[in-house]
């Protein structure tokens, strides 16, 4: 599930998390298409689609610190290998900083990148309901350093 607050994350934030957070760097080139984002996994070109499933989307207001969260199971899901890019497309590069609050924790607060502008930043987790304790913990923790 990817979780969403409406908060702008100035560039020198970015390296305060650095700092004080266990994290992964991945560099990915997506190709946009006008039927999804292609990606290389492993030298293999494959498609991905948005699989849409609002009916679970949650708007939770005043989730933390009057901050409201909105939840959404809309994930980007791997749909086909791709054996040609088509003509009309868009190469673009993506950085992404993937951070855990924790060892062992279920949550994920990713940043991407392109252009050296910071284009999209969520927490993500599996499983995990939103009221949980400890995922509250772990977002607050993260929002101390961004806010």
């Amino acid at each position: 599930m990817l979780y969403r607050f409406k908060i702008n994350i100035q560039k020198n934030e970015l390296s305060k998390l650095c700092d004080n957070f266990k994290y992964s760097y991945i560099e990915q080139e997506h190709i946009l298409t006008e039927n999804g984002i292609l990606k290389y996994d492993k030298g293999v070109l494959n498609m991905y689609k948005i699989n849409f499933n609002d009916k679970n989307d949650l708007l939770l207001k005043n989730y933390i610190d009057n901050f409201d969260l909105y939840c959404s199971n809309n994930m980007w899901k791997k749909q086909y290998v791709c054996n040609y890019i088509p003509y009309t497309h868009k190469i673009i590069h993506i950085k992404r900083y993937i951070f855990s609050p924790r060892k062992g924790s279920p949550l994920t607060f990713c940043i991407e990148y392109n252009e050296n502008e910071i284009v999209d930043h969520y927490f993500s987790t599996v499983n995990v309901d939103p009221n949980d304790i400890l995922l509250k913990e772990d977002i607050s923790l993260f929002l101390n350093y961004i806010k």
